[in-house]
C-alpha cells in the first residue's frame, strides 16, 4: 500500500501531486492528514447519593460518551428514586448503577397519654415519611391494661429504608370514682342482734363487700 499510515480513524485527507521532471514515471505526492474520529469513551463509576430533603429521590447528573444511545435507566439530570437504577448505553456499551439512599427519618410523633378509670387501651399511632407515606407504629407490648398505675408502651416506627426510631407512650389506669354509698338499715333485736355484711357497687370492682374493724 502507498498509504500504510492511513486507517479508518482518519477524518480528512488532502493530496498534492507534482512531476518535477515532466517525466511520466516520476512524481511526488504530499498527504496532509488532519483530525481523528476517535472520541474518548466515558462510562461513569457507580453513583451513590442521599435523597434530597423532603423527597423520595435525588437529582443525579452524569457524563457518558458523546453519541451514546441510552437503552435503560434515566437520563442525566433526572430525579432518581430511592433504591438502585441501572443505566445502560450502546455505542459504545456502558452500564452503571445509581443508588439513592433514603437518609431521612420519618417524622417523630408526639404520643399523648392514654387514660382510663378501670382499664385503658392504646390505639396504634401513625406518623408520616417522605417515602413510605403513612407509617403505623409497631410494638411487642400489650395495648390494654387493667392494673391500676402507669404503664409504658414502646412504639417503633420504621420506613422500610433503614430509618427507624422508638417513641414511648404512657398508659395510665387511675380509678378516681368512689364506690356508690349504700343506705344501710338499722339492725334490731330483743336480746341480741347480728348485722350481715352489707354490699355496694363500684365502677371498676363491681360488687364490694363492706369490711369493719
Amino acid at each position: 500500500s502507498l498509504l500504510p499510515f492511513i486507517d479508518n480513524q482518519t477524518t480528512s485527507l488532502t493530496a498534492f501531486t507534482q512531476n518535477p521532471s515532466n517525466d511520466d514515471n516520476i512524481f511526488l505526492a504530499y498527504f496532509v492528514i488532519s483530525g481523528s474520529a476517535s472520541v474518548a469513551t466515558v462510562c461513569p463509576e457507580a453513583v451513590t447519593v442521599d435523597n434530597e430533603y423532603g423527597t423520595c429521590g435525588a437529582t443525579v447528573n452524569y457524563l457518558v460518551t458523546e453519541g451514546s444511545i441510552q437503552t435503560g435507566g434515566l437520563p442525566s439530570g433526572s430525579v432518581f428514586p430511592v433504591g438502585t437504577t441501572t443505566n445502560t448505553f450502546t455505542n459504545p456499551e456502558c452500564s452503571f448503577i445509581v443508588t439513592v439512599v433514603d437518609s431521612t427519618d420519618p417524622n417523630t410523633p408526639t404520643l399523648a397519654d392514654v387514660t382510663g378509670q378501670c382499664s385503658a387501651t392504646a390505639a396504634v399511632p401513625t406518623t408520616t415519611d417522605n417515602c413510605a407515606g403513612t407509617i403505623n407504629g409497631t410494638t411487642s407490648d400489650p395495648l390494654t391494661y387493667s392494673t391500676q398505675g402507669t404503664h409504658t408502651i414502646t412504639w417503633n416506627f420504621n420506613d422500610g429504608n433503614g430509618q427507624n426510631f422508638n417513641v414511648t407512650q404512657n398508659v395510665i389506669v387511675n380509678d378516681t370514682t368512689a364506690p356508690n354509698t349504700p343506705t344501710i338499715a338499722n339492725v334490731t333485736g330483743q336480746c341480741s342482734a347480728t348485722a350481715t355484711v352489707p354490699t355496694t357497687t363500684d365502677n371498676c370492682a363491681g360488687t364490694i363487700n363492706g369490711t369493719t374493724s
